[in-house]
């Protein structure tokens, strides 16, 4: 096959162990795409991860590795000869059969690592052991609202879950509905995260610095700084900010404050 000197998708990780969410999407949407050829062609891929999506020329996400797919006829259920066990969807653990709902749920799951961090959903095997991970992929509670990143907009939470309902009837019923929900999505800049571990907020025109600090009167002050591309020119930006926040109000506005950055509501 071909050469792609850029790597996988691991290659583009910020110090926080997550990919830019513009990068993440747009990779996915093109990984979307090739699921559904395969998909036409009858083939499910069965071991849809970061590490399987290669980065073309221009930033293109690339499908590659199909060491254990699988054949099947006209989008029938199939026995997978081996199953990615981070990724195993609660059909595979309930009944050992992959069907095209099965990468589907594959790439919700590739998703959220991806934006979320990529060393989450082993950590939770790891911490809760295999009988526990299985119940809670089954119950559909292996991922839960306190596991996202703060910058990632609702819709986009919304898509995810969407993606990787544990019945597979509810899911998106092919790839190309997922690939269209992830097109409707209005998503202007990112975030990363820094040498020193701080989040970077980034859009057209400018790159952003937010801050949750403790006050000496116990209480949580939120600021915001903003860099002009142009100019170069750092301000602080006051009406983005508060003081004296409970720690909850605080982190709200945070986060409020960060997916506006991502949908270009600033």
């Amino acid at each position: 096959m071909d050469y792609y000197p850029n790597g996988n998708a691991l290659s583009q990780v910020c110090p926080g162990n997550f990919v830019p969410i513009k990068v993440a999407v747009s990779q996915i949407i093109d990984i979307l795409r090739g699921l559904e050829y395969l998909h036409e062609l009858d083939t499910l891929h069965n071991d849809i991860k970061p590490q399987n999506i290669l980065v073309g020329p221009n930033g293109e996400g690339i499908l590659t590795d199909y060491g254990i797919s699988e054949r099947t006829s006209g989008g029938a259920s199939t026995k997978p000869g081996a199953s990615y066990k981070l990724h195993k969807a609660p059909e595979v653990f309930l009944k050992n059969e992959i069907d095209p709902l099965t990468d589907v749920y594959q790439v919700g799951i590739t998703l959220f690592r991806l934006i979320n961090g990529l060393g989450l959903i082993r950590a939770k095997r790891d911490t809760l052991g295999e009988t526990e991970f299985r119940r809670r992929v089954l119950e559909g509670k292996l991922i839960m609202p306190s596991d996202y990143q703060p910058f990632v907009p609702g819709a986009l939470r919304r898509v995810i879950t969407k993606a990787i309902n544990p019945d597979p009837a509810q899911r998106f019923q092919s790839a190309l509905q997922f690939r269209r929900a992830l097109e409707r999505l209005s998503l202007s800049g990112s975030w990363s995260v820094d040498a020193t571990g701080e989040y970077v907020g980034e859009d057209k025109a400018c790159t952003y610095r937010a801050a949750l600090e403790s006050n000496k009167s116990g209480s949580i002050d939120f600021t915001v700084w903003k860099k002009y591309k142009k100019s170069g020119r750092e301000v602080k930006a006051a009406k983005h900010g508060a003081t004296g926040l409970a720690k909850k109000a605080a982190e709200r506005l945070r986060q409020t404050f960060m997916c506006s950055v991502v949908e270009g509501r600033i």
